[in-house]
């Protein structure tokens, strides 16, 4: 190769990028303030081209991307750079969607590889896993009955739902599944999940679950009255929910509803004959049950040995590289954007960027219910909550700490937090009309404000708690329940400590809670306390208000207009009024009484009886009136 590098560079060939050039670029791009579309793009394409390259025993990967552990080179959902240290992969949504936006800052998604290779990567870099930090568990252990009818089924079909296992490891696995599941009816069922890399857990709140299934007591609960109809889908869905490191990368609802249509046979011969008939085949082998307590494994943990390759050198009397010739060769990153550009890789990404931005004064809250971008902006046309307590507010917006891993060390964020979110899903505040001397929007805290406003405010509580003779300890800065644990040396008593820091005075835009903070707050009533810190970069003007248990003190909580947004039921005048025998008045034939109602598609019609005036077929409109 060096023998005929004088050559290629006549010829004008051009090198073939590496691993090393893939992280020189990704470097570069860790460097930047912000990321445009177009970075992340290439962003996924090296990150795609590394994790490949290292399943592929790329000698030159390793130490690639050991150049880059000390750099912020991943983003994160909410588009920003991140720490691999801090990281976390999106594995399991599942597990990220009861926090809504509260992970996204440390959340990081695959690239676009197969799972083995993108956990091998991650692997690589020392990025956790959700789902070996955060689990699915029963708020509390239901009553419930078991059912026998739906168990024995189970076990009857449970070869043939092998059949849809997708790979060997999950059809092993969901055989030790199926050989010791027992289905419980229960009236009642809430789930939560909780990140258990912190002390306590972070959890979510509560919430219904149709389904879940309990590993420890190999118990499936599903939601429904003793004697009625289990609900199949939901019962699978939660079946399988243990199995989904063995399934990324397949399309599971189509798998769960056909494992709902082989129950629903009433032989065993005609389930058999309807997946063989789907062309579904036997799978090979017969399986060998295997202790429930083997952790799941992507890949083998044991990594692979590679061989270096010594470079060919060139013989000894070959003449060297002249110096203007090196010169001509491109930059790592260089090299690496010409090959994804001459690949296709962008195809008309700017056309397709132009399209996807925002118009220059389009309005934000078009797209509802999904977080917006850490603007300092309080919000127009929120949907909330009004909690009363005395004076002032208990929500609103203020800090909020980040950070995935207990012992890492804190580092300035390359881009904003969320910490001050002025707009969310169900923002709550107490006036509609702001003070005349609270700050106009455009006069928000900016993001990196933000974040030395939240380093203040922790400073100075830190500094509190220890003049008040109590032991505080900062907290990793991505646990988003809360920031300190301050214990007192009298006794085993402890504050869980939100701190909420303020630029200014502490008026009616409040500070906020977010919905993980909220279940902190209730799971430990006794110990939770929320610390607004005013004037925190002021040394001279800032004050500390802690309060305890502050839901505990809430008078009256206020729905507002906004909450008509997310109502799961609306009835208007007609699903209230409409009715046979209802009286209704028209400008023309006045009072009449509905006889009959027919609806075709989305047009209703009335046959009234006005009396002397006769019976009319009118559309339903609001040409008619109810009367009482």
């Amino acid at each position: 190769m060096r023998q005929r590098e004088r050559l290629y560079r006549r010829l004008g060939v051009e090198d073939a990028p590496s691993a090393r050039n893939y992280a020189a670029l990704l470097s570069e791009l860790s460097a930047k303030a912000e990321i445009s579309s177009q970075d992340a793009l290439v962003h996924g394409q090296c990150l795609a081209w590394l994790a490949n390259a290292l399943d592929r025993e790329d000698p030159d990967v390793h130490q690639a991307l050991k150049t880059l552990r000390n750099e912020p080179m991943l983003i994160n959902l909410l588009g920003g750079q991140t720490f691999a240290d801090e990281a976390a992969w999106l594995d399991s949504p599942v597990l990220a969607e009861p926090f809504g936006s509260e992970l996204n800052q440390r959340l990081v998604s695959p690239p676009q590889v197969s799972r083995l290779a993108a956990a091998r990567f991650f692997r690589e870099l020392g990025v956790v896993r959700l789902s070996d930090i955060a689990r699915e568990a029963l708020s509390e252990v239901p009553n419930s009955r078991v059912n026998i009818i739906a168990t024995g089924l189970l076990k009857e079909r449970s070869d043939l739902l092998l059949w849809l296992g997708p790979s060997a490891e999950f059809r092993e696995r969901l055989g030790d599944i199926l050989s010791s599941v027992k289905i419980h009816n229960t009236e009642t069922l809430q789930v939560h999940v909780e990140i258990t890399e912190f002390d306590p857990p972070v959890r979510s709140p509560a919430s219904p679950a149709a389904a879940f299934y309990a590993t420890e007591s190999s118990i499936l609960y599903v939601r429904s009255s003793f004697g009625d109809q289990i609900d199949w889908p939901a019962a699978f869905r939660a079946l399988f929910a243990p199995l989904e490191q063995l399934s990324f990368g397949v399309d599971m609802p189509p798998v769960i509803m056909t494992a709902a249509y082989v129950t629903s046979f009433g032989t065993w011969q005609d389930a058999e004959r309807s997946l063989r008939n789907s062309n579904y085949q036997e799978p090979e082998g017969t399986h060998q049950p295997m202790p429930l307590t083997d952790a799941l494994t992507d890949a083998d943990e044991e990594l692979a040995i590679y061989e270096t390759f010594a470079e060919d050198a060139p013989p000894e009397n070959a003449p060297p590289v002249e110096a203007e010739e090196k010169s001509e060769i491109s930059s790592d990153a260089e090299i690496v954007m010409d090959a994804l550009d001459r690949e296709g890789a962008f195809g008309n990404l700017s056309a397709k960027t132009t399209a996807e931005a925002p118009a220059e004064n389009a309005n934000d809250d078009d797209e509802p219910f999904k977080s917006k971008s850490d603007d300092g902006i309080f919000g127009r046309t929120e949907i909330g909550v009004t909690a009363i307590k005395q004076q002032g507010t208990l929500f609103g917006s203020g800090g909020n700490s980040n950070g995935w891993i207990p012992n890492s060390s804190r580092r300035p964020s390359p881009t904003g937090t969320e910490r001050q979110e002025r707009k969310s899903r169900m923002l709550s505040y107490v006036n509609a009309a702001a003070r005349e001397d609270a700050p106009a929007f455009d006069q928000m805290p900016s993001n990196d404000l933000s974040d030395r406003i939240d380093a203040a405010a922790i400073e100075a509580v830190l500094k509190y708690e220890r003049q008040c003779g109590r032991n505080p300890v900062e907290q990793s800065h991505n646990n988003p329940g809360f920031d300190i644990i301050s214990t007192s040396v009298e006794g085993p008593t402890r504050r869980l400590i939100e701190v909420k820091g303020l630029e200014g005075a502490w008026n009616e835009r409040g500070v906020k809670l977010s919905h993980v903070q909220f279940a902190m707050a209730q799971q430990y009533p006794g110990e939770y306390w929320v610390y607004v810190v005013e004037f925190s970069r002021d040394i001279q003007k800032h004050q500390v208000s802690a309060i305890a248990n502050p839901f505990s003190k809430v008078l009256e909580y206020w729905f507002d207009h906004g909450w008509r947004g997310v109502t799961e039921e609306l009835a208007s005048t007609a699903d209230l009024n409409l009715r046979i025998g209802a009286r209704v008045k028209h400008a023309i034939w006045q009072i009449g009484t509905i006889e009959k109602i027919e609806k075709r598609g989305s047009v209703t019609s009335v046959v009234v009886n006005f009396g002397f005036q006769g019976r009319k077929f009118l559309p339903y409109s609001t040409a008619l009136e109810f009367v009482d």
